[in-house]
């Protein structure tokens, strides 16, 4: 597979996406969009890269994290390309740059598309990062449930 990089498109938003900084000196700077993701399919396969502003600002053209979704296997997995390893952690366990509020990211209408078709939830733009960590808890509960049931079963041949 080939990696996800970043649209011109995004990167002008990331250009423009200049950061706040508080009057305070216990105040952090925030930026008013600061992550933006970009999303493909390929070969039954979602793609969800997730670029930040002061990466695209700099230069960088790939994602700092990418996740991966199987929508027929009900799986995921992720690369996170600063520890360059595969990673099965949850959206909410990555750590991301300073100043990077997630509800702000700012995603184009194909990417949305594709995303809400694999969520399977109306999500609205300003509700992309929460849609996604959503279908990733379903996903993980699921698990759960299946593994259970598969213990319980096993317990159950051997009570009988």
């Amino acid at each position: 597979m080939k990696i996800l990089e970043a649209t011109d498109e995004m990167v002008q938003v990331a250009e423009n996406d200049v950061p706040i900084i508080g009057n305070m000196p216990y105040e952090k700077m925030t930026y008013p969009v600061g992550m933006l993701i970009r999303a493909e399919e390929e070969e039954n396969i979602v793609k969800i890269g997730f670029f930040f502003t002061e990466i695209l600002a700099a230069g960088g053209r790939r994602p700092l994290y990418t996740l991966f979704i199987d929508k027929k296997k009900d799986c995921f997995i992720g690369y996170d390309y600063r520890l360059k390893s595969w990673t099965n952690k949850m959206l909410d366990k990555i750590e991301y740059p300073n100043g990077v509020k997630k509800h702000d990211a700012w995603c184009d209408l194909k990417s949305l598309e594709i995303i809400r078709k694999t969520v399977e939830e109306n999500c609205k733009e300003n509700e992309i990062y929460d849609s996604i960590w959503e279908f990733e808890e379903q996903v993980r509960r699921r698990t759960r449930i299946q593994k259970n049931r598969k213990i319980t079963r096993e317990w159950d041949k051997v009570m009988n």
